[in-house]
């Protein structure tokens, strides 16, 4: 039991050694050998009396050890799942910071213009073929005070009907990255956002004649897609 309990029973198997040896002998005693032997004897009902307190005392204090790690193991418990919880919290008000700084989109109005470059009447944002030189495309950026400011890229990506882009790189069109892929623009713009509401406009003329059908216009700023319109050529 000592041993189990991680005491020092050196002294217990030394007697025993000594009992042992004794036991083994075959020789006679003499009386006095006798009583030395029933001494011994004694001293070691005695010693055993005493191991027998340390164990009860060594057992207690386990129990009392063992008390106290169940406490400390449900306090650490419980510590955790504050720590996660927090964690979790902390987690979502990053995400919503995130996303309230945001670049936010009022409105976006795209106009028509002809040889002149003058404005067409597109009413509902439908456009004459034979009129339609290029296109003037109005965005308007919303107020955001936790946004963080500084320079920003803006790229305006035209749609066709086919739903391929329109591009032209001797315009001033390219690539740029989205969503882990590479994409055609076709305008862009960098300009300072000082989280104040703000006006961008671009134009594009087209080397060509616009395909009949519903363009969409799409407006990204840096890697964030913030909306887009669409016009219609008839």
């Amino acid at each position: 039991e000592l041993e189990k309990l991680g005491a020092n029973v050196t002294e217990l198997r030394f007697l025993q050694d000594q009992l042992i040896q004794e036991k083994k002998s075959n020789a006679q005693r003499s009386a006095s050998e006798i009583e030395a032997l029933n001494q011994r004897i004694k001293d070691l009902s005695t010693l055993l009396v005493q191991k027998d307190k340390e164990i009860s005392q060594l057992q207690e204090g386990f129990k009392a050890l063992s008390s106290e790690n169940e406490v400390l193991k449900s306090n650490k418990s419980e510590l955790e799942k504050e720590v996660t919880e927090i964690n979790l919290q902390k987690q979502e008000l990053a995400t919503k910071v995130a996303e309230a700084s945001k670049l936010k989109l009022s409105g976006i109005r795209v106009s028509g213009m002809n040889v002149r470059g003058k404005a067409l009447d597109g009413k509902g944002k439908t456009f004459k073929k034979k009129q339609l030189k290029g296109i003037q495309v109005v965005v308007q950026l919303a107020d955001n005070a936790i946004a963080e400011k500084g320079s920003r890229m803006a790229y305006l990506q035209v749609v066709g009907p086919n739903k391929l882009p329109i591009f032209d790189l001797a315009k001033g069109s390219g690539t740029f990255n989205w969503s882990g892929e590479e994409q055609f623009f076709t305008a862009k713009q960098e300009f300072w956002y000082d989280s104040k509401e703000q006006t961008l406009v671009f134009f594009y003329e087209k080397g060509s004649a616009y395909s009949l059908g519903t363009h969409e216009v799409k407006f990204f700023v840096d890697q964030q897609y913030l909306g887009s319109s669409t016009f219609v050529i008839d």
